[in-house]
């Protein structure tokens, strides 16, 4: 008989494992995932009448299609069979080992699994892939806060290209990089980052707010940061966010002082740097991810 807390632990893994089998469930009876489904039915009829798709990029498409489906069928199959092992061997007397190889299969299933979601969230959402995150405030806090993001995005290996966003003298927004022209008197208002990667829209959308910085003798101060899946071209700044009651009786998105940040959206307390930021979007983007492919709408 297992120990009460051995049970516990062991009921916390069957849990889990009932979790991903729902959720994937629920993502197959989604709107995105269904509508897929229809697309690569459509290519899979024009395949099997003509014999093949003369279309290189529908070609493309059917292919890529086609191992989705085939991968979630094998997920969906995969989990319930460790799900059924997992209550099987509830009350096993070998449960340490026993434990240690589901959740070996599970973590690897979770790959698995976030690589092909991923996959379907992309079919449906390709303009999220494109992200652009602007930082307002002033400029040694734009340099601060720009450099958490970089490094951040250095740990994710996401592509990205960094832009100065200036007012002109006769208050006209632009991003330098599009107006060769610039001159460099105009006022640096901000720094726009453009990143290229899977959902990073999704993955960075939550960051949007006030961060209110209390750290160091420069770097203080309130900062904006707006997040976009615009082109670059088509970004507008926010109206008015060069000025200074732009900021005044907005409410605090997060508050980093001492080195140590606390967000209200997630409240939570960590430490100010890139790996503990990046370890909370990356909980956050799983979570968002499911919940956005589970919609009925």
């Amino acid at each position: 008989i297992l120990s009460t807390e051995a049970q516990f632990n062991f009921l916390e893994l069957i849990e889990t494992i009932k979790y991903y089998r729902q959720s994937l469930q629920y993502i197959m009876d989604g709107v995105s995932y269904n509508a897929m489904l229809s697309q690569y039915d459509l290519l899979q009829k024009e395949k099997f009448g003509n014999k093949y798709l003369a279309n290189p990029d529908e070609a493309k498409l059917h292919g890529a299609l086609s191992k989705i489906v085939d991968q979630n069928n094998e997920l969906i199959n995969t989990i319930s069979e460790l799900e059924t092992e997992a209550l099987t061997n509830f009350f096993d007397d070998n449960y340490s080992s026993q434990r240690e190889v589901i959740s070996n299969s599970l973590s690897i299933w979770h790959s698995n699994f976030i690589d092909n979601v991923l996959k379907i969230y992309q079919n449906a959402y390709p303009q999220h892939d494109q992200c652009l995150i602007a930082i307002y405030g002033g400029v040694e806090l734009q340099t601060e806060i720009c450099s958490i993001y970089q490094a951040l995005l250095n740990n994710k290996n996401y592509k990205s290209s960094k832009h100065t966003l200036r007012l002109s003298q006769g208050d006209d927004f632009y991003i330098d990089s599009l107006n060769p022209k610039h001159s460099p008197a105009d006022a640096k208002i901000g720094i726009l980052l453009e990143i290229n990667a899977p959902a990073a829209f999704l993955f960075f959308a939550e960051e949007i707010g006030i961060h209110n910085w209390k750290n160091g003798a420069k770097a203080k101060g309130k900062a904006y940061i707006d997040v976009s899946d615009d082109l670059l071209e088509e970004y507008e700044a926010p109206e008015g966010v060069h000025r200074r009651q732009y900021y005044a009786n907005k409410k605090s998105r997060r508050i980093i002082e001492n080195n140590v940040l606390r967000d209200f959206l997630y409240d939570i307390k960590m430490n100010a740097d890139a790996e503990h930021i990046a370890n909370i979007l990356d909980k956050r983007f799983e979570s968002k991810l499911i919940n956005r492919l589970c919609s009925s709408e």
